[in-house]
């Protein structure tokens, strides 16, 4: 898992100082610091639905993806894509992959149909149109103007479960400005309320058991309303 600051950025941006706390040494400091930016990482994640914003390598096993009951013509994958390997379809779990050619499909990070600016989601589409097996593919009409209404088939994804594969790296390269920024500003937080249970002598962040009291700190709410715009819009979609 990866932790979206370090205990270095939080030191750098908070006032709080490890000759706050009664019983630490700067370097027990920089320890609770660091658990602090993991359990700060943590919760930013499950507030988002469960997304995360490290980089993912899945170019050599690929992600399963079910396309659903109906045929569609995009599909949501995990995102945003940094780049595609390739993409494999089968028309059912126990048949074998084929792999569909690249200029049959393309994918679009942070859609302007998503729910959000910054959803986690790409759609991967496919593209291009042609006659197909029948039953197969629905018909669309397609009305062209100065010419009478007429059929053709549009390619889409064919239904099923765990029937598109995916190899590829999604993700970010570098964890986004903002998400770094809640973060250290989540661990400040963290840090101004632990300061205040020391001095208050209600509990002392001096050893294991007591750090463990801090899960218990929630995300305050500007910082919850940052963090809405980066949630996980989560299922399928078709367009």
């Amino acid at each position: 898992m990866t932790d979206y600051a370090t205990a270095t950025e939080c030191k750098a941006f908070t006032r709080v100082a490890y000759t706050d706390f009664a019983d630490l040494d700067s370097s027990e400091f920089d320890a609770f610091v660091a658990i602090l930016a993991g359990f700060a990482s943590r919760a930013m994640e499950t507030y988002c639905g469960g997304r995360d914003w490290a980089s993912h390598d899945d170019s050599t096993n690929g992600i399963e993806y079910s396309v659903g009951p109906q045929n569609q013509r995009t599909i949501r994958i995990k995102g945003p894509v940094i780049s595609i390997t390739s993409v494999e379809y089968r028309d059912g779990p126990g048949d074998t992959y084929s792999t569909l050619d690249s200029d049959n499909y393309t994918y679009q990070n942070y859609p302007r149909y998503g729910p959000v600016s910054k959803s986690p989601v790409t759609h991967l589409k496919r593209v291009g149109f042609g006659a197909y097996t029948i039953g197969r593919l629905p018909r669309y009409w397609v009305n062209r103007m100065g010419s009478t209404s007429w059929k053709r088939w549009r390619v889409v994804w064919w239904r099923g479960y765990d029937n598109v594969r995916v190899k590829y790296t999604w993700g970010y390269a570098s964890i986004p400005d903002d998400i770094n920024r809640i973060c250290v500003m989540l661990v400040d937080d963290w840090l101004k309320k632990a300061l205040k249970d020391e001095v208050g002598k209600r509990v002392r962040a001096t050893e294991p058991e007591d750090l463990q009291l801090l899960m218990r700190y929630e995300i305050p709410a500007h910082l919850k309303e940052q963090l809405d715009p980066w949630k996980n819009p989560g299922g399928m979609g078709s367009v």
